[in-house]
């Protein structure tokens, strides 16, 4: 195992119902791997949906309800886990989505809550777990970033948050480092989770499309898996990593080569 009795925060760890996600598959994972899990997701159902799979396999974790854009839900959130288990070990921030098209055509509501969810979330969670983090020696951040930070797509609002993501994980990495908090990112590419699958519930055609996408722009012709997306996130948490900060990794199956 590589983190027995570590204790692992992941923001955005619920799904759409009993589906799939990439925060619900790292939760899991890291539950497998001998973590004391803390499932954070707006939607206590959700987060405890998490959890159930979990405590099925024999796996340690709990569900906490947080609204990650509030100040006073963060600060509350990081009490609790610093009350039970007195140390926050390695951090999660997944949650994030995306709305409008390019500049012109974007309302400003759906750009701030595209930036609010991509990197406010970010922003305000470690605020609050970096402390507690020094004071316990030290710890590892992996943060949610996505390809559309590289590469030119219609949701321009989600681009630019996402490419924010990158340089704020680039940032913490050079300050944090030095303290040994790590932070690094993963890039996700193009995955078949729960939120693509909900974008083209009942239209086929849109369905169609999606797949016919990504098997001309991904060189292994599929999709990535949440599970997949979840191993580079232990990868980057784990000791086997040790000298990762600031790291960017790639898991889009050759997507961006192009």
């Amino acid at each position: 195992m590589r983190f027995p009795n570590k204790v692992v925060l992941v923001s955005g760890g619920g799904s759409i119902g009993p589906s799939m996600s990439n925060g619900r598959a790292s939760a899991i994972k890291f539950a497998r791997e001998g973590a004391k899990v803390v499932v954070v997701d707006r939607k206590m159902e959700s987060a405890a949906e998490t959890v159930e799979m979990i405590k099925k396999e024999g796996w340690e974790a709990v569900a906490l309800e947080a609204n990650v854009l509030r100040d006073a839900d963060v600060q509350r959130m990081v009490e609790a886990v610093m009350s039970a288990h007195g140390r926050i070990d390695v951090l999660f921030n997944n949650v994030g989505g995306g709305w409008g098209s390019d500049v012109v055509n974007t309302p400003e509501e759906p750009w701030d809550r595209t930036f609010d969810l991509c990197v406010k979330s970010i922003f305000l969670v470690s605020k609050y777990v970096v402390p507690q983090m020094r004071k316990t020696g030290g710890g590892v951040i992996i943060n949610n970033a996505s390809v559309a930070a590289y590469i030119h797509d219609t949701l321009w609002a989600y681009n630019a948050a996402k490419a924010a993501v990158i340089k704020l994980t680039q940032d913490m990495a050079y300050d944090y480092g030095c303290e040994n908090i790590r932070v690094n990112c993963v890039v996700p590419g193009l995955i078949d989770s729960a939120l693509g699958r909900l974008r083209v519930a009942g239209d086929e055609k849109a369905d169609a499309e999606r797949q016919s996408i990504v098997r001309e722009s991904v060189p292994l012709g599929r999709s990535g898996t949440p599970e997949e997306i979840a191993n580079a996130v232990l990868f980057l948490a784990s000791d086997e990593a040790s000298y990762c900060n600031g790291t960017c990794l790639m898991v889009d199956g050759g997507l961006t080569c192009r």
